[in-house]
């Protein structure tokens, strides 16, 4: 006589091999225990799996009862004495025949899919275990029984790889998502092997389809005519790529949409309704947030029902973070919602209510982002991410934007071979009032672009940040490029796009674009004084300062001076703490360390009070290599470590990429070449990741010398050709596109930026007094050195070599390089 059903499986089972023993603990110690997840999570395989490997255990049989197929509760009773071999159909009541079927010698009886006759089953459940003794029951559904002593266990996932993160081949395949990819893609394509190129592919697949067995077995299916790129490809398409070709399924295991419509069509129209609507979420989501998706239209206390109904159903997956429920759907449940969300006419509402909310909340974080909740307020930030990003898609897509009049005319005035007039950034400039932004998605938009911009900048997400910011501007179109931008009325929206344009520009900053970065700058700055706010006013002329300044422009400096100025003026403590730090760099440009060292102090000081750990950071390491270029090696490796380990916490990457510098430079000066060639190049690293020119420049130029001095020229060749390369672009990028001349201001043409008065200008008499810096460049170039060559020597940009010439002509009261060579001739300097 049998002594079980199980069918015999054609496929192999791979990995869960703590699941299994889980399962089999659990089933030792409950009567009832039923295995939850959503369909083709791998329920059944895994029910089947455990129920096989006890077979021995139970005298009484092994006993599987697939109710999928049922159409009616009340035939549940008939599916499981089928099951069992109870064939007397005399007895009316078939639930007490099969009880006495049961109740002799221990049984296992294994109930598969009951989530569509869930309450019958439960009751003929009830009935039978309190009537057989020795019956255990392994039930599979997409929601629990509701008996208060079944016990339950969520099936998970398989282990899958980050895409974002790929491990080694070897570790690839330890996953058990890629097994399962893998050999079903050799029952179609049997010479189809995990090699190099496919690892990236494959782990995005396994990543899509959130490593859910079904999914992956169809997705493996598909090598037979695709490759596994244009698989990764498809699966953002439709979930209708995912189909069985074969006859063996079940109906509604042929393709997964159809295992979808199975799960949706069991909801009500109100949990279907907000299935709809969480599909605009990105990653996971918070309750007040689907109260704003929903527009405040359901109350919460019946948000918080239906989402507990949803995930009773395996639909909405709960996590729990530090005392905050957060919620996700899983990314084939996202996809086959939003489809239906289209199809039910509620997209735009619903996606407009979500981008709403997190501009919202990136606003809010603005003010926050720049005080001791700094850290709180970045991790939110982080966890929300994918979320921001799905609003800033939202409002770049949401709408036909047209042209928007703007209206930035050309100023009047003069113009000669791109240099700008004195009067370029007045108030008192003669233009046309124009309209504001017609589509309020693309104000909202660049509000909510430049909103993160702080993050972006904090996190170093330099690269995505600036593409937003540039997409959200392009929509902006301006026919007056090349000129000056016309300041128009005031209102939201121009706000909007000022703040957009400083954004971009402070990006562009950071990644070592100062052409860029100067443009955006200088067009924001013109907006934010039509406006009269000051704290933006001072907080654009910053980095536009520095910017100029990092181009070989004296203008920098006294922009960075009038920032700090105004940022004093308004009591502002976080904007004259940043501005302090730049204009302590500006000074250290120029070689006039001293009272560079005093400014980084003030910042400092200024950080430390607020509380503020990414200012503490990036002052610690400022004032480090201060401390480093003066000679006092021990106080500078305390602060370069202590700044590294502040920037590490807030994540600070930027900021860690120029702690590095110092830190090997400290290695390298010690000679331990070992270890500043590591830590040289883990900022390489960073740099390449951010897109920063001048960081990346600037560490192959210090790999380069360290290879110098371990012997190795012609690696050391290799290195500082690739550094100047990558130097000579970013001075070529400076040079105006009309006249291929850079832009300088003379003493008479620095500009009025910030303030109502005039400013005073840059006033450097012609005198001996030459800086540290400044002599070691005069020395170089009396030897007969380009000014690559100096750059070179002394690991700085030409630009900044090029600022200290002038400055030595300046002082000098010289014009010619052979003047310099007779000046140091006579002083002894050569």
């Amino acid at each position: 006589m049998p002594t079980h059903n199980l069918p015999q499986q054609m496929t192999s089972f791979i990995g869960r091999e703590h699941e299994t023993a889980e399962v089999e603990r659990l089933l030792g110690s409950v009567s009832l225990l039923t295995l939850t997840g959503m369909g083709g999570s791998g329920k059944t395989r895994l029910a089947l799996r455990v129920a096989s490997g006890l077979a021995e255990r139970y005298p009484g049989g092994v006993w599987l009862a697939e109710l999928a197929a049922l159409s009616d509760p009340e035939i549940v009773p008939q599916a499981v004495a089928g099951a069992i071999g109870v064939r007397d159909e005399s007895r009316s009541d078939l639930a007490a025949l099969i009880a006495e079927h049961l109740s002799g010698a221990e049984t296992l009886l294994v109930l598969d899919n009951c989530e569509h006759v869930v309450e019958a089953c439960a009751s003929f459940v009830d009935a039978l275990l309190r009537a057989c003794p020795g019956l255990r029951i392994l039930a599979t559904s997409r929601q629990a029984l509701g008996l208060n002593y079944e016990a339950t266990w969520p099936v998970p996932a398989l282990s899958l790889p980050d895409p974002r993160k790929l491990p080694s081949i070897e570790e690839m395949a330890r996953y058990e998502a890629v097994q399962l990819f893998v050999e079903r893609a050799r029952l179609k394509c049997p010479d189809f092997e995990l090699a190099p190129e496919s690892a990236a592919p494959v782990a995005q697949i396994c990543s899509k389809l959130d490593g859910i067995p079904l999914a992956l077995e169809l997705a493996a299916a598909r090598v037979r005519v695709l490759s596994v790129e244009q698989i990764a490809e498809r699966l953002d398409e439709s979930l209708r790529l995912l189909s069985a070709q074969g006859h063996a399924s079940t109906p509604r295991h042929k393709t997964l949409v159809a295992l979808m419509d199975w799960s949706y069509d069991l909801l009500t129209e109100a949990e279907r309704a907000l299935l709809r609507s969480l599909s605009v979420f990105a990653g996971q989501f918070t309750l007040e947030a689907v109260h704003a998706v929903l527009g405040g239209e359901v109350d919460q206390y019946e948000v918080i029902d239906l989402l507990s109904q949803l995930a009773d159903k395996s639909l909405v997956i709960v996590q729990g973070r530090e005392g905050q429920a957060r919620y996700r759907l899983l990314e084939t449940i996202r996809q086959y919602a939003r489809e239906k969300l289209v199809a039910a006419g509620e997209e735009e509402a619903a996606r407009t209510h979500h981008r709403d909310w997190y501009l919202q909340l990136a606003e809010e974080s603005e003010a926050l982002l720049v005080t001791e909740q700094q850290l709180a307020w970045l991790e939110r930030l982080e966890e929300e991410h994918d979320n921001l990003r799905a609003a800033l898609s939202w409002s770049l897509s949401s709408a036909e934007f047209g042209v928007p009049e703007l209206g930035f005319a050309q100023e009047p005035g003069e113009w000669d071979e791109g240099r700008r007039t004195k009067d370029e950034y007045s108030e008192g400039s003669n233009h046309t009032p124009h309209s504001a932004l017609r589509t309020p998605h693309l104000e909202a938009g660049l509000r909510l672009a430049g909103a993160l911009a702080w993050f972006w900048y904090f996190r170093g997400y330099l690269r995505e940040g600036r593409t937003w910011l540039e997409s959200m501007l392009a929509s902006v179109e301006d026919d007056n490029s090349a000129g000056s931008w016309a300041v128009p009325n005031s209102g939201t929206p121009h706000s909007a796009l000022a703040k957009a344009l400083s954004a971009a520009g402070i990006l562009a900053f950071l990644q070592s674009d100062y052409a860029a970065a100067r443009a955006h700058l200088e067009k924001g700055l013109q907006l934010w004084r039509g406006l009269g706010d000051k704290r933006s006013i001072a907080f654009t002329g910053t980095f536009l300062g520095r910017a100029i300044t990092r181009q070989g422009d004296p203008a920098g400096r006294v922009l960075s001076e009038e920032s700090a100025a105004l940022f004093r003026e308004i009591g502002e403590k976080w904007g004259l703490a940043l501005s302090l730090d730049f204009l302590g760099q500006v000074l250290s440009d120029w070689g006039e360390e001293q009272a560079a060292s005093a400014l980084h102090e003030e910042s400092l000081a200024l950080y430390q009070e607020m509380g503020h750990k990414w200012g503490v950071g990036l002052e610690l390491s400022h004032s480090g290599r201060v401390a480093l270029r003066q000679g006092d090696h021990i106080e500078a490796r305390a602060r370069l470590e202590e700044a590294l380990a502040l920037q590490e916490e807030v994540g600070d990457k930027r900021g860690i990429a120029w702690t590095l510098h110092p830190l090997g430079d400290l290695a390298r000066d010690g000679g331990d070449y070992g270890r500043a060639v590591s830590l040289y190049s883990e900022s390489l690293g960073m740099f390449r990741e951010l897109g920063d020119k001048e960081g990346t420049a600037s560490s192959l130029a210090l790999l380069a010398e360290v290879s110098r001095l371990q012997g190795d020229p012609d690696r050391a060749t290799e290195l500082r050709a690739e550094s100047q390369a990558l130097f000579d672009e970013l001075d070529a990028s400076d040079l105006d596109k009309e006249s291929g001349k850079r832009t300088q201001e003379s003493d008479d043409n620095i500009p009025q930026v910030l303030g109502q008065s005039p400013i005073q200008a840059l006033h450097t008499p012609h005198s001996d007094d030459l800086t540290r810096r400044e002599i070691e460049v005069l020395q170089l170039i009396a030897e007969g050195l380009t000014a690559a060559q100096v750059a070179e020597r002394l690991f700085l940009s030409t630009r900044t070599v090029q600022a200290h010439v002038r400055s030595i002509y300046t002082k000098l009261g010289i014009t010619s390089r052979s003047a310099v060579t007779r000046y140091a001739v006579e002083h002894g300097l050569v």
